[in-house]
């Protein structure tokens, strides 16, 4: 009885004290509340500290305190995530702004395990910036879950979190739970980090669960536990960008049955672009089907470029060193993994195809399943003389191979379902990489920077600085970081081919494009001698994906290049008439 009694007066004061907390200026851009210790973060959302208005960090805020609050006979539920709770004009969402000014918020505990959007701040639509997080815990049974916000619609930017224990179960992340960009064209995270565990079952990743929009510079070194589908490094289910990510830690399974796990995102119809990882996808026991697994993403159906995997991959089926499934496009990538699987594994990719779309009954081919100028160099260990390996690709259909390869020596695979098997020597020399000495960007000045970087007889094939560095810096793809440039590669112009597909159906060419944002688009057909023979102006077309068909009756049979022009970015795309 005494217990419960100091208990109760122990919940009276921490209200009281939240309720009393004063704060420095207004609230305004101009004068933001400053949030000295503890207490004033506590009074978020309290009397007329709006989740609309300003806030600044003086010092570093120690929230350790919060393990002992909130407490019922049983346990503590610790801080109440900003949003939880209506503040003052009825508000749930946080439209405000949070600059840390690169202070620590330590110690912070929250543990309510009924609720979902649990996170230091549980609806994030305004932005937080300049912070860091240390010894965080955010436990729950729901979904939503992250240390920084349970839901993002806004943006995050320089943010770090160190020894971070995040548990919840769909939509897990280390950062955020659930990324979106539904009313917010300025969603982001930029230059974030996450140190510590992650436990969800599905859509878990050590910086999101799920993305639609764009994650860029993000490093993680996380321990992830996983339970049922979609388990990624920086990403469980990415809709969006991810670029320049740098994964490193593990991927352990907790049930019988894990499905879509990559270093960088479990599945993937976005982008992945300059990332590496060097995480360990293993299971605990034999009785676990861990399946759909690659060093880079479990299923590839938008693209993977300039990224990499060295990390150890142990699973049953549908395994590769870059992706396990691909139905998108994988260029200017590698794999120097270690394998050990059962069936359906490949070097580079276990199980490759096109995509279909089906319409009136029908099956519609909208893309085909493509690598080009990458190589695997793995040691590669079968089980139980399992079916369909492969020293680059495990098995492949309605799919192309251009220019790749894989070490037959290391992986001790003499066959492959696309792809040209090398000797360790010849995987070090420049001259066995055809065309791979052409592929880059020509700079205004004229200068050309090559993708690749070889260190002749001394080791395999490495990306160059100076090319990764431009494509960092300039933190987009539809954005070339020579300033409007485009690129170059065996001295023609050549485009990126994200999300653009073409198909040849009844006499007409289809096209398939996604765009980000209201474009104006404009396709046309070249020969094989660059002459233009066929354009086409769509028009102005909304954000999302498109399909439009261009006559091809009267043209002659063979192969074309398809350039697509969205407000004057080109994309291109070989077309093959027959």
């Amino acid at each position: 009885m005494k217990f419960a009694f100091i208990m109760v007066l122990g919940l009276l004061a921490v209200q009281t004290n939240a309720a009393n907390a004063t704060m420095k200026g207004d609230g305004t851009v101009q004068n933001p509340f400053q949030i000295d210790d503890y207490e004033d973060l506590k009074a978020i959302g309290k009397e007329n500290y709006l989740y609309s208005s300003n806030y600044i960090l003086t010092a570093d805020i120690d929230a350790s305190l919060s393990q002992q609050e909130n407490c019922d006979h049983y346990s503590c539920f610790g801080f109440v995530p900003i949003g939880l709770d209506r503040d003052a004009a009825g508000n749930t969402d946080f439209t405000g702004n949070i600059d840390g000014k690169n202070h620590i918020i330590s110690g912070l505990y929250i543990r309510y395990l009924s609720d979902s959007h649990l996170a230091f701040i549980a609806r994030l639509k305004g932005s937080v910036v300049n912070l860091n997080f240390d010894n965080i815990e955010v436990v729950s049974d729901s979904g939503n879950c992250g240390s920084v916000a349970g839901v993002l619609n806004g943006q995050i930017q320089n943010v770090h979190v160190t020894k971070g224990n995040i548990q919840g179960a769909d939509r897990v992340g280390g950062i955020v739970g659930a990324f979106t960009k539904a009313d917010s064209v300025d969603a982001i995270m930029k230059n974030v980090s996450y140190q510590g565990n992650v436990e969800g079952t599905n859509d878990v990743g050590g910086i999101a669960g799920v993305s639609e929009a764009d994650i860029i510079n993000a490093s993680v070194e996380v321990n992830i536990q996983a339970r049922q589908k979609r388990i990624g490094g920086i990403v469980g289910n990415n809709k969006g960008r991810i670029i320049n990510g740098q994964t490193k830690g593990s991927i352990v399974p907790l049930t019988s049955e894990v499905e879509y796990v990559g270093g960088i995102a479990g599945y993937s119809m976005g982008l992945i672009s300059v990332c590496a990882s060097s995480i360990d996808l293993k299971k605990k026991s034999s009785y676990i089907l861990y399946m759909e697994m690659g060093g880079i993403a479990g299923e590839n159906g938008g693209r993977i470029e300039y990224s990499y995997a060295t990390g150890n991959i142990e699973g049953e089926r549908v395994i590769g060193g870059i992706a396990g499934v691909n139905t998108g496009l994988i260029e200017n990538s590698y794999a120097q993994t270690d394998i050990i699987g059962e069936k359906t594994v490949g070097g580079l990719v276990g199980y490759i195809a096109g995509q279909y779309l089906i319409e009136e009954d029908s099956l519609i081919k909208i893309s085909e399943g493509n690598v080009s100028t990458s190589y695997a160099a793995n040691t590669m260990l079968r089980r139980y003389n399992g079916e369909y390996w492969g020293g680059l690709i495990g098995v492949g259909s309605d799919c192309t191979c251009d220019n790749s390869y894989w070490d037959s020596e290391l992986s001790k695979m003499k066959t492959s379902n696309g792809g040209v098997g090398l000797t360790t020597a010849e995987m070090m020399k420049k001259s066995s990489f055809v065309g791979w000495d052409t592929i880059g960007y020509k700079s205004g000045s004229g200068k050309f920077v090559n993708v690749w970087k070889f260190d002749e007889g001394k080791s395999y094939p490495t990306f160059n600085d100076e090319f990764i560095a431009l494509k960092i810096q300039s933190s987009s793809l539809d954005d070339d970081p020579n300033g409007g440039k485009v690129a170059v590669a065996q001295n023609r112009t050549v485009a990126d081919k994200r999300s653009f597909g073409t198909m040849l159906k009844n006499g007409k060419i289809e096209i398939r494009f996604e765009i980000p944002s209201t474009a104006v688009v404009k396709f046309s057909l070249l020969d094989m001698q660059g002459r233009v023979v066929k354009t086409q102006n769509i028009g102005r077309r909304a954000a999302g994906l498109h399909y439009e068909n261009i006559d091809a009756e009267n043209l002659a049979r063979g192969r074309y290049f398809g350039i697509l022009n969205v407000n004057g970015k080109v994309y291109e795309k070989t077309i093959l008439l027959k």
